[in-house]
């Protein structure tokens, strides 16, 4: 009975201080989340004067704007919202004319080839990207893992060092 009752002490011991290693973990600010999210979907969609209008309005909640404030902050916002989608613009055709140089490339590559040739690199790409396929959920995982060392080489701590010590 000593010695069921000694291990069972032992046990709950080790648990117990398997769960005081994880530490407290911080709450994800989930407005911060979404309030990106929406940016992304909707900015993107929005006309200049549209973007600017909703800045405006929203920082006219915020700090309670003057109408002189108000205009001049709207100016702002709508110079910033034309270069924004000019610079978006600019990105979405050099993607795409990247994109057609690359297919551009590839026909004269497989013109070169023959037809068995063809089907060989088919199938080598075909395994390559369900290598790919694969690696992405590893990749997902040690993401966190490759960050935390990039900041301890800047000799910044992490939070996996804050919960340790």
């Amino acid at each position: 009975m000593k010695k069921f009752l000694s291990i069972a002490i032992l046990l709950s011991g080790i648990t117990f201080g398997a769960f005081a290693q994880e530490g407290a973990r911080k709450p994800v600010d989930k407005k911060s989340y979404v309030r990106k999210e929406f940016v992304r979907k909707d900015m993107v969609k929005m006309t200049p004067e549209q973007i600017a209008k909703k800045r405006t309005d929203q920082l006219e909640k915020e700090l309670k704007l003057t109408s002189k404030q108000r205009n001049e902050v709207y100016k702002l916002q709508l110079d910033q919202a034309k270069k924004f989608k000019k610079q978006q613009d600019a990105r979405v055709k050099d993607r795409e004319k990247a994109r057609k140089e690359h297919l551009a490339q590839r026909e004269k590559f497989e013109k070169i080839l023959t037809q068995e040739q063809r089907s060989i690199l088919k199938n080598k790409m075909a395994k390559r990207s369900e290598h790919n396929f694969k690696r992405g959920d590893e990749r997902k995982k040690n993401f966190d893992r490759r960050d935390d060392s990039k900041r301890r080489i800047e000799g910044k701590r992490t939070d996996r060092d804050r919960r340790v010590g």
